[in-house]
């Protein structure tokens, strides 16, 4: 197939496991507590397959039909189990890595299933232009002024970047820096609809000057440190 003819869609029937808050970037591992019956159930499942299945983000206000099938936003992570324990009481803990990102077309009768399952349309692999990893050693700049300030929350990325970065590790950087900064899960499922990977590196880069600009906001407002002294 040359570069010039668009991929033929691709699609697959998954479990759905949906969380009101997570979005699972491509390449990006995340761990999982299991505990519902339902849910357990599920991995069991998917453990005795491929060990494949989709995160899903669910609907704002959920928590209505949380236990029954609650609206779920169309596009999904496909994600592999890459490691599991299971505890004495059936819980499970997972180590899932994304994998893709596919788009719900239907949701399937679940038979005797307690969870829900949906033929997804895989979207086509990313392909980074080498043009990525230039634009991530300038926000990898951003990044690390934001950490030096004494807002900036634990846990925000911080790796060292390659003598030589390749676009793949440049296109890794931005899926993990859209997961560990503080970003709510709107801008996450924006940045993740996003088809082109450079484009999505200018919409997390104009995250960032936002966070940059907010977090100038605050020093401004923020009192000298001789006023907070007790009289």
């Amino acid at each position: 197939m040359s570069d010039s003819q668009p991929e033929t869609a691709r699609r697959i029937e998954l479990p759905i496991f949906p969380l009101p808050d997570l979005v699972v970037f491509p390449g990006v591992r995340v761990p999982l507590h299991i505990f519902e019956p339902r849910y357990r159930r599920l991995t069991e499942d998917v453990l005795a397959r491929d060990r494949k299945l989709a995160i899903a983000v669910l609907e704002p206000g959920f928590e209505a039909d949380y236990f029954d099938s609650p609206p779920i936003r169309p596009l999904v992570a496909t994600c592999l189990i890459e490691s599991s324990r299971r505890l004495p009481d059936g819980r499970f803990l997972l180590a899932l890595v994304g994998e893709g990102r596919g788009r719900v077309e239907q949701e399937l009768p679940r038979e005797d299933r307690p969870y829900r399952r949906a033929r997804i349309e895989v979207r086509p692999p990313d392909r980074p232009s080498p043009a990525l990893a230039s634009a991530v050693e300038a926000m990898r700049e951003r990044v690390a002024r934001l950490r030096a300030t004494s807002d900036a929350p634990e846990g925000w990325i911080e790796e060292e970047a390659e003598d030589e970065e390749s676009p793949g590790q440049a296109l890794d950087w931005i899926h993990l820096a859209a997961s560990t900064l503080p970003l709510s899960v709107e801008t996450r499922l924006e940045l993740f609809a996003i088809d082109d990977p450079m484009g999505r590196a200018q919409a997390l880069e104009r995250e960032l000057e936002r966070l940059e600009r907010w977090q100038g906001v605050l020093a401004r407002r923020r009192p000298p440190s001789n006023d907070l002294r007790l009289n």
